[in-house]
């Protein structure tokens, strides 16, 4: 038998416990106003693993997540990896559209109060898992990282943090992400928890923390959806494109007012000339040293402020949308190079190198980012 995205539809239908509908390869959720498209990457004979892309009017993102199980066969592998999806994620979807929270979240950013609305889903566990946490709250994580999320908010309308850990006999495999990011510092504290459990055997917790920002404090986008936006796109690939023809010093002498002419954004022009390599770097050099989560921005006499690069908005979407722009490109390899060659993170490894060290043992500070006064903080 083949499987196909309309057989995971199929079987979607009817677990979010509220009227549902199959349109254009979707399975719409007119109550909340949520579609989710499901793309099946992997069907074996005993695993199968799907990506689930949820989108809705109400958010500045949309929110993909993989789900992968085991089963007897193939179908069984199937149903299982699309009810983990439906009984954890979908749930969390389903509480923060219904306003059944269970705390908030007041920060600062950009001079300005902030307000966040957070819910967690169950604890989905295998095996004995912590047994000394407060199982009957089910908020033993939010506990562990409620400071950290909160450094990580910035004007983002919804947040998504991921938590798995898992522990056999004495070896840790955890992972913590923010919209699908990486989060190593917030990994190393679900680590040193699951550290703490008396299991025997294998056992594994997984979670969900969904946050929203009040419509009240939420300063709406110049460019929503940002990875789908055509104009944001449009203007990043001009960019990309003068980068790209820059050869002399009086070429990049004039490259930032020529990208603010052509992109019409200041701050857009500051972000591809700026970040964008340190960016590619990081994408480039991504196995082989890990990156500091925040970079260091300074703008003019304002002073130097400590970021974590997920509450700039657009700091993910102008990764992946070069990315993607490159990948379609001719010579989007070449450019690729030359972007990652601009950066200081490149200089800075290849000064390591040089002085003898191994691409694996060099640790990375946070690049400093000097732009203007004028440069919005999105």
């Amino acid at each position: 038998m083949s499987y196909n995205n309309n057989t995971i539809l199929e079987k979607m239908r009817g677990r979010s416990g509220i009227p549902d509908k199959v349109e254009n390869g979707k399975l719409y959720l007119p109550d909340w106003d949520i579609e989710i498209t499901p793309r099946l990457q992997k069907a074996d004979p005993k695993s199968a693993y799907i990506v689930f892309e949820a989108d809705s009017p109400d958010w500045d993102i949309s929110l993909t997540e993989g789900s992968a199980d085991m089963g007897e066969n193939t179908e069984t592998a199937i149903d299982n990896a699309v009810m983990s999806y439906m009984n954890t994620f979908v749930d969390g979807l389903g509480k923060m559209k219904k306003r059944r929270e269970f705390g908030t979240v007041i920060t600062r950013y950009n001079n300005a109060e902030h307000r966040f609305r957070v819910w967690n889903t169950m604890l989905v566990g295998k095996g004995m898992g912590g047994q000394s946490a407060p199982k009957d709250s089910g908020n033993v994580y939010w506990e562990i990282l409620k400071t950290d999320i909160a450094r990580r908010l910035g004007n983002q309308k919804i947040c998504v943090i991921k938590i798995y850990a898992s522990k056999n006999g004495d070896n840790v495999i955890c992972e913590c992400r923010i919209n699908n990011e990486i989060s190593r510092e917030m990994t190393e504290k679900v680590s040193a928890y699951a550290k703490t459990w008396k299991t025997d055997g294998f056992s594994s917790e997984k979670q969900y923390i969904f946050i929203e920002q009040q419509e009240k404090t939420f300063v709406p986008h110049k460019y929503p959806k940002a990875e789908k936006n055509e104009e944001f796109r449009d203007k990043v690939d001009r960019c990309i494109q003068l980068i790209d023809k820059a050869e002399t010093k009086k070429d990049y002498d004039k490259l930032y007012d020529r990208m603010c002419e052509a992109a019409g954004d200041r701050t857009l022009a500051a972000e591809c000339q700026l970040m964008l390599p340190e960016i590619m770097a990081r994408h480039a050099y991504a196995n082989a040293i890990d990156f500091p989560e925040y970079i260091d921005l300074t703008l003019g006499k304002k002073g130097t402020d400590r970021i974590y690069c997920c509450q700039l908005y657009e700091f993910y979407p102008l990764k992946n949308v070069a990315l993607d722009i490159l990948s379609h490109s001719v010579d989007g390899e070449k450019t690729f190079r030359k972007l990652v060659a601009l950066s200081s993170a490149n200089r800075a490894i290849g000064n390591g190198i040089e002085n003898g060290a191994k691409l694996e043992n060099i640790r990375m500070t946070a690049c400093n980012i000097i732009a203007g006064e004028d440069f919005e903080l999105r």
